[in-house]
């Protein structure tokens, strides 16, 4: 398969690397289904189900998303990832007060975890316009404690969370498939410290400055002003705005 698309691209100059990307992922989601499907003795259908070892990705057992009712005001969808993005968490106790014991049932360790400036703000800000969705590689467990003793308790802001289980893994990097979510991917962003997490929705994507507990960090208050610009805007499609904004295929390119 590699050989295969390694050769088309070579013959096809023009072919953006981006795409290769996406076409890579493609016949690799669909090498997955097949793997992982069998038959049903009964309706002679075939029976998708999700397999043990949660590193691996398979897409059929996911059930579409409700659609955003018509009348809401939820213009656009965004995807947001936790660590180095909303978080930071350790697992030994330093000293700094903003780093808050997480209760995680049945953990064998515990976590400390700090909320990054400007946080709360930032979710009460773009929550009026999007729809917001946790997208992350950390386990169920862990997502689920951060999200309901820091970040959002009263569950005003996330209205899906995606973790772990839901992520492709290759060559052990975690990917995030954003068709998986149900949602028009031209008012779907992304924001994540990490390109990989997003390489096949390259241009859906907003690069944030990793986060690793420093005080003095404004990075999301620079992230809100870019969510606004795209609702002030009227963007119809966020791929060429963002792709334009910050060009991040010419990393994948060079």
């Amino acid at each position: 398969l590699l050989y295969f698309l390694h050769s088309f691209v070579l013959h096809n100059s023009h072919f953006p690397f981006t795409d290769f990307i996406c076409l890579f992922f493609l016949f690799w989601k669909l090498k997955t289904i097949k793997m992982n499907s069998n038959q049903d003795d009964h309706s002679g259908k075939k029976v998708f189900k999700r397999k043990k070892d949660n590193s691996s990705f398979n897409m059929s057992w996911f059930t579409p998303l409700p659609t955003i009712p018509e009348k809401s005001k939820k213009l656009y969808t965004a995807v947001l990832d936790l660590d180095h993005t909303l978080v930071h968490s350790l697992s030994k106790r330093i000293g700094d007060p903003r780093y808050k014991i997480i209760n995680i049932p049945q953990a064998t360790r515990r976590f400390y975890t700090a909320v990054r400036p400007c946080c709360a703000e930032f979710l009460e800000s773009i929550s009026e316009y999007y729809e917001v969705m946790l997208f992350t590689a950390g386990t169920t467990r862990y997502a689920n404690a951060v999200i309901d003793q820091l970040i959002d308790p009263e569950h005003k802001y996330f209205s899906y969370s995606y973790c772990r289980p839901d992520c492709a893994q290759v060559d052990h990097e975690f990917v995030k498939d954003l068709s998986i979510l149900g949602r028009d991917l031209s008012k779907t962003v992304i924001m994540d410290d990490n390109m990989m997490s997003f390489c096949c929705h390259i241009d859906n994507g907003i690069l944030v400055e990793p986060w690793d507990g420093d005080a003095k960090d404004r990075e999301l208050k620079t992230m809100m002003r870019i969510f606004h610009e795209i609702v002030d805007s009227n963007v119809e499609d966020v791929r060429p705005f963002l792709r334009e904004r910050f060009q991040l295929y010419k990393i994948f390119e060079d």
